[in-house]
Protein backbone atom coordinates (compact mmCIF):
# COMPACT_ATOMS: atom_id res chain seq x y z
CA UNK A 1 0.00 0.00 0.00
CA UNK A 2 3.19 2.68 0.87
CA UNK A 3 5.95 1.60 -1.35
CA UNK A 4 9.07 3.48 -0.47
CA UNK A 5 12.08 3.24 -2.68
CA UNK A 6 11.82 2.93 -6.58
CA UNK A 7 10.75 -0.85 -6.67
CA UNK A 8 7.23 -1.73 -5.72
CA UNK A 9 7.90 -4.97 -3.13
CA UNK A 10 5.40 -7.85 -2.63
CA UNK A 11 6.25 -8.69 1.18
CA UNK A 12 3.88 -12.09 1.14
CA UNK A 13 6.43 -14.54 -0.30
CA UNK A 14 3.34 -17.28 -1.41
CA UNK A 15 1.83 -14.48 -3.08
CA UNK A 16 4.73 -12.96 -4.74
CA UNK A 17 5.89 -16.52 -5.84
CA UNK A 18 2.19 -16.98 -8.08
CA UNK A 19 2.76 -13.50 -9.37
CA UNK A 20 6.25 -13.49 -10.83
CA UNK A 21 5.19 -17.15 -11.55
CA UNK A 22 2.22 -15.50 -13.74
CA UNK A 23 4.37 -13.02 -15.27
CA UNK A 24 6.63 -15.26 -16.45
CA UNK A 25 4.58 -17.24 -17.93
CA UNK A 26 2.70 -14.33 -19.46
CA UNK A 27 5.72 -12.74 -21.36
CA UNK A 28 6.44 -15.83 -23.50
CA UNK A 29 2.99 -14.97 -25.13
CA UNK A 30 2.61 -12.66 -28.24
CA UNK A 31 -0.57 -11.37 -26.74
CA UNK A 32 -2.50 -12.32 -23.37
CA UNK A 33 -5.94 -13.88 -23.46
CA UNK A 34 -9.00 -12.37 -21.62
CA UNK A 35 -8.17 -15.23 -19.02
CA UNK A 36 -4.96 -13.88 -18.92
CA UNK A 37 -6.15 -10.49 -17.89
CA UNK A 38 -8.45 -11.54 -15.99
CA UNK A 39 -6.09 -12.83 -13.78
CA UNK A 40 -3.63 -9.95 -13.96
CA UNK A 41 -6.25 -7.79 -12.85
CA UNK A 42 -6.86 -10.10 -9.71
CA UNK A 43 -3.40 -9.67 -8.64
CA UNK A 44 -3.54 -6.22 -9.27
CA UNK A 45 -6.28 -5.89 -7.22
CA UNK A 46 -4.83 -7.82 -4.18
CA UNK A 47 -1.79 -5.36 -4.35
CA UNK A 48 -3.89 -2.14 -4.28
CA UNK A 49 -3.39 -1.17 -7.30
CA UNK A 50 -6.82 -0.71 -7.90
CA UNK A 51 -7.01 1.78 -11.12
CA UNK A 52 -4.67 -0.43 -12.86
CA UNK A 53 -6.45 -3.66 -12.16
CA UNK A 54 -9.72 -1.59 -13.42
CA UNK A 55 -8.44 -0.60 -16.97
CA UNK A 56 -7.51 -4.30 -16.98
CA UNK A 57 -10.75 -5.60 -16.00
CA UNK A 58 -12.38 -3.61 -18.68
CA UNK A 59 -10.15 -4.68 -21.38
CA UNK A 60 -11.54 -8.49 -20.95
CA UNK A 61 -13.90 -9.39 -23.34
CA UNK A 62 -15.99 -11.51 -20.41
CA UNK A 63 -18.34 -13.34 -22.46
CA UNK A 64 -16.15 -14.84 -24.58
CA UNK A 65 -14.21 -16.41 -21.38
CA UNK A 66 -15.69 -20.24 -20.44
CA UNK A 67 -16.62 -19.33 -16.92
CA UNK A 68 -18.79 -16.57 -16.08
CA UNK A 69 -19.49 -17.57 -12.75
CA UNK A 70 -15.89 -16.35 -11.62
CA UNK A 71 -16.69 -13.37 -14.15
CA UNK A 72 -19.71 -12.17 -12.42
CA UNK A 73 -17.99 -12.19 -8.79
CA UNK A 74 -14.80 -10.29 -9.88
CA UNK A 75 -18.13 -7.74 -11.45
CA UNK A 76 -19.31 -7.68 -8.25
CA UNK A 77 -15.82 -6.71 -6.45
CA UNK A 78 -15.86 -4.17 -8.98
CA UNK A 79 -19.19 -2.93 -8.80
CA UNK A 80 -18.02 -1.55 -5.47
CA UNK A 81 -14.80 0.03 -6.19
CA UNK A 82 -17.15 1.94 -7.98
CA UNK A 83 -19.14 2.95 -5.80
CA UNK A 84 -22.33 0.98 -7.54
CA UNK A 85 -23.26 -1.56 -5.32
CA UNK A 86 -27.18 -1.80 -7.06
CA UNK A 87 -25.46 -3.72 -9.68
CA UNK A 88 -23.36 -6.29 -7.34
CA UNK A 89 -27.07 -6.98 -5.82
CA UNK A 90 -28.37 -7.73 -9.32
CA UNK A 91 -25.42 -9.83 -10.11
CA UNK A 92 -25.54 -11.51 -6.73
CA UNK A 93 -29.09 -12.02 -7.10
CA UNK A 94 -28.45 -14.66 -9.99
CA UNK A 95 -26.95 -17.05 -7.78
CA UNK A 96 -28.77 -17.06 -4.99
CA UNK A 97 -29.54 -20.55 -5.27
CA UNK A 98 -26.62 -21.57 -6.71
CA UNK A 99 -26.24 -25.53 -6.59
CA UNK A 100 -22.40 -24.83 -4.97
CA UNK A 101 -22.35 -24.24 -1.72
CA UNK A 102 -18.94 -22.49 -1.74
CA UNK A 103 -20.35 -19.82 -4.35
CA UNK A 104 -23.72 -19.57 -3.12
CA UNK A 105 -22.10 -17.99 -0.12
CA UNK A 106 -19.91 -15.82 -1.45
CA UNK A 107 -22.53 -14.33 -3.26
CA UNK A 108 -24.63 -14.16 -0.02
CA UNK A 109 -21.90 -12.56 1.09
CA UNK A 110 -21.83 -9.66 -1.69
CA UNK A 111 -25.80 -9.37 -1.13
CA UNK A 112 -24.87 -8.70 2.73
CA UNK A 113 -22.00 -6.00 1.88
CA UNK A 114 -24.61 -4.17 0.17
CA UNK A 115 -27.35 -4.20 2.55
CA UNK A 116 -24.68 -3.05 5.05
CA UNK A 117 -23.60 -0.02 2.53
CA UNK A 118 -27.45 1.12 2.29
CA UNK A 119 -27.77 0.86 6.26
CA UNK A 120 -29.09 -2.59 7.57
CA UNK A 121 -27.69 -3.28 10.87
CA UNK A 122 -24.71 -6.04 11.25
CA UNK A 123 -26.27 -9.41 12.34
CA UNK A 124 -24.79 -9.94 15.92
CA UNK A 125 -24.73 -13.44 18.23
CA UNK A 126 -22.27 -16.12 18.58
CA UNK A 127 -20.97 -18.38 15.08
CA UNK A 128 -19.30 -21.81 15.72
CA UNK A 129 -16.38 -23.00 13.95
CA UNK A 130 -17.67 -27.03 13.78
CA UNK A 131 -17.53 -28.11 10.81
CA UNK A 132 -16.57 -24.80 8.80
CA UNK A 133 -14.78 -24.80 5.59
CA UNK A 134 -12.06 -22.60 5.00
CA UNK A 135 -14.29 -20.21 3.60
CA UNK A 136 -16.58 -19.86 6.51
CA UNK A 137 -13.55 -18.85 8.62
CA UNK A 138 -13.00 -15.75 6.77
CA UNK A 139 -16.35 -14.75 6.86
CA UNK A 140 -16.27 -15.66 10.46
CA UNK A 141 -13.14 -13.02 10.65
CA UNK A 142 -14.45 -10.23 8.71
CA UNK A 143 -17.77 -10.72 11.27
CA UNK A 144 -15.51 -10.43 14.27
CA UNK A 145 -13.64 -7.37 12.68
CA UNK A 146 -16.72 -5.83 12.32
CA UNK A 147 -16.92 -5.82 16.15
CA UNK A 148 -13.68 -4.16 16.45
CA UNK A 149 -12.21 -0.70 16.97
CA UNK A 150 -10.83 0.90 14.11
CA UNK A 151 -9.55 3.66 13.08
CA UNK A 152 -8.03 5.03 9.64
CA UNK A 153 -6.74 8.66 8.43
CA UNK A 154 -6.32 9.50 5.16
CA UNK A 155 -4.91 12.78 3.86
CA UNK A 156 -5.88 14.01 0.66
CA UNK A 157 -5.48 17.66 -1.10
CA UNK A 158 -4.32 18.69 2.16
CA UNK A 159 -7.33 17.55 3.83
CA UNK A 160 -7.63 14.42 6.51
CA UNK A 161 -10.20 12.19 6.47
CA UNK A 162 -10.73 10.22 9.71
CA UNK A 163 -12.86 6.87 9.60
CA UNK A 164 -13.59 4.93 12.57
CA UNK A 165 -15.46 2.58 13.86
CA UNK A 166 -16.24 1.20 17.30
CA UNK A 167 -14.52 3.88 18.90
CA UNK A 168 -16.20 6.65 21.38
CA UNK A 169 -12.84 8.89 21.49
CA UNK A 170 -10.07 9.57 18.71
CA UNK A 171 -6.94 11.69 19.86
CA UNK A 172 -5.03 12.95 16.76
CA UNK A 173 -1.89 14.53 16.80
CA UNK A 174 0.42 16.29 14.32
CA UNK A 175 3.28 16.99 14.07
CA UNK A 176 5.32 19.02 11.14
CA UNK A 177 8.61 17.53 9.58
CA UNK A 178 10.98 18.79 7.62
CA UNK A 179 10.79 16.30 4.53
CA UNK A 180 13.81 18.23 2.93
CA UNK A 181 16.15 18.05 5.86
CA UNK A 182 14.99 14.11 6.85
CA UNK A 183 15.97 12.98 3.05
CA UNK A 184 19.51 15.22 3.04
CA UNK A 185 20.19 13.35 7.09
CA UNK A 186 19.20 10.30 5.16
CA UNK A 187 18.46 9.47 1.66
CA UNK A 188 18.32 5.75 1.56
CA UNK A 189 15.03 5.53 4.01
CA UNK A 190 14.52 2.00 3.09
CA UNK A 191 17.13 1.38 5.81
CA UNK A 192 15.23 2.85 8.28
CA UNK A 193 11.26 2.53 7.58
CA UNK A 194 10.40 2.06 11.04
CA UNK A 195 11.14 5.46 12.06
CA UNK A 196 7.67 6.66 10.10
CA UNK A 197 5.27 4.21 11.44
Amino acid sequence: AHRLGRDRKIVNSAFRNQYVGLMNVLRYKVEPTGEDSLDVAYYLFLQDRVAEALARFDAVDAENLPSQLQVDYMRCYVAFYREKPEEAAKIAARYADHPVDKWRERFAAVTDQVAEIDGAAIEGGAVTQSDREEDDRESLQDQLASTEPALQLKVENREALLTFQNLKEVTVNLYQMDLEFLFSANPFVESSAERFS
